[in-house]
């Protein structure tokens, strides 16, 4: 058995003939009846009554002939898939974006994306930065937005863009007056956190030993806020439930207007935000055409 059998058999079922069948499938009469004739010797099946006018499936030939053009459906959706993956801009791309980022750029990104790049649809979604590099490494994305740090040598890395990230506090805060603070202040509030497996935690940290050891002080009176966003975070902070680490949220946000946002003395709180992909991922040129669009918002 073979899929050229297959492709006869098929062919004959819709054509109830075997001139007309021959033609369809661009060979000559005597080859096509020759090859169902082997199929159904070799089935031990008879899968046609054959008359001098037409050509008729039997009931027993019926299945067969469904599942053979089933077959022929998925060798056709194996080839497509094959073309398709030597044409890079083909293919939904599944990009994850870690959950603490501006909820603003989605909107702008999955805009730009459509408008620059219409050719790459992109299916999104958002999860927490270490999850992200799960799903990453395992397969379940093709690439990834997030902060840094990304120590895996396994995967490769590009920056979007990085912004600054202040102390912010609510409207009532005694703070809310004041344009920078002492890091030292912070050891006497509430600080609200995202948890320890979001990335701009773990960015802040790495970039400021201060903030690592304020994060772990007895002293310190630093809540981890399991999964929260940052929006969800800078309502707290609005509500007077503590102070946090924050970029400039959007004005568009709910409560944003009323969130005051103060530098640290001496120091430059700043992440980036990269995207993040595996370095044999074959559709590297769709993630440079995605990567110039970011870059564009920002």
């Amino acid at each position: 058995m073979n899929l050229t059998a297959l492709k006869y058999v098929v062919s004959l079922a819709r054509e109830k003939h075997f001139g007309r069948a021959a033609r369809a499938c661009g060979v000559a009469q005597p080859t096509l009846s020759v090859a169902v004739r082997n199929l159904e010797e070799e089935l031990g099946v008879q899968l046609f009554e054959r008359s001098p006018m037409d050509v008729r499936v039997t009931s027993a030939g019926l299945p067969i002939v469904r599942h053979a053009f089933s077959v022929l459906q998925d060798v056709h959706a194996i080839e497509e898939i094959a073309r398709n993956s030597q044409n890079p801009n083909v293919g939904v791309l599944r990009l994850g974006v870690v959950h603490n980022l501006n909820p603003g750029w989605m909107p702008q990104w999955m805009q730009r994306i459509r408008s620059l790049a219409p050719q790459i649809p992109v299916l999104m979604h958002h999860d927490l930065c270490a999850k992200l590099l799960d799903q990453l490494r395992d397969g379940v994305i093709d690439c990834a937005v997030m902060d840094i740090p990304v120590t895996d040598l396994e995967l490769k890395t590009a920056p979007i863009f990085e912004e600054p990230v202040f102390v912010a506090v609510g409207p009532r805060h005694p703070w809310a007056q004041l344009q920078e603070i002492d890091i030292a202040a912070l050891q006497h509030e509430t600080l609200l956190l995202p948890s320890m497996g979001d990335c701009l935690l773990e960015a802040l940290i790495q970039t400021s030993p201060e903030l690592a050891r304020l994060k772990t002080s007895a002293s310190g009176m630093a809540q981890e806020i399991k999964g929260a966003s940052l929006e969800s975070i800078a309502h707290m902070v609005v509500a007077g439930m503590g102070v946090s680490l924050l970029p400039r949220m959007p004005t568009s946000a709910s409560d944003a207007d009323d969130l005051h946002y103060l530098t640290l003395s001496g120091m430059d709180l700043m992440r980036q935000v990269v995207l993040v992909w595996r370095p044999n991922f074959s559709r590297e040129p769709s993630l440079m055409a995605i990567l110039d669009v970011l870059r564009g918002t920002h």
